[in-house]
């Protein structure tokens, strides 16, 4: 299913003791944008992952791509690794603001997003991307299966 921008990706989920709640839309095919976003901001190293495999089930954080996001600073638009310097989450009530993805990955690769704490490796919550094309889904089913001769 394509989308025509904006649209509602969904609602985050609370799946920790810290307070999260949120809408996550995508206005284009660069950018997502956070409203009525709450977070408490206790996490000491939680920080927006995004993913681009595993949409079902729990996000794979091992392929995640950390997104730093400052109220204050602003960051390079590029690739960073979940060994780079990022700066914990602050605290959010009830806010809206924009995120843009890293070159290269666009809202159409997405399959979550999560609020992600390094130093507990825990997900405090996230959203799930709805597929996007079936067609895709089957193309990719096709490419992975191997048939067997005797």
């Amino acid at each position: 299913m394509s989308h025509d921008f904006p649209y509602k990706v969904g609602d985050i989920s609370e799946l920790s003791e810290h307070e999260l709640a949120g809408e996550l839309w995508a206005t284009d095919k660069n950018t997502l944008e956070f409203r009525k976003f709450t977070y408490e901001g206790d996490g000491p190293d939680a920080f927006f992952m995004i993913g681009t495999h595993d949409a079902d089930g729990n996000p794979n954080l091992d392929d995640g791509i950390p997104i730093p996001y400052s109220k204050d600073e602003v960051f390079i638009q590029k690739l960073y690794d979940i060994n780079d310097e990022i700066p914990a989450l602050q605290e959010f009530r009830n806010e809206q603001f924009k995120i843009t993805l890293p070159p290269g990955i666009h809202v159409s690769d997405l399959k979550w997003l999560s609020v992600y704490c390094r130093k507990f490796t825990k997900d405090f919550g996230n959203v799930k991307f709805s597929s996007h094309d079936d067609q895709n889904e089957i193309t990719d089913t096709l490419v992975n299966f191997t048939f067997h001769f005797s």
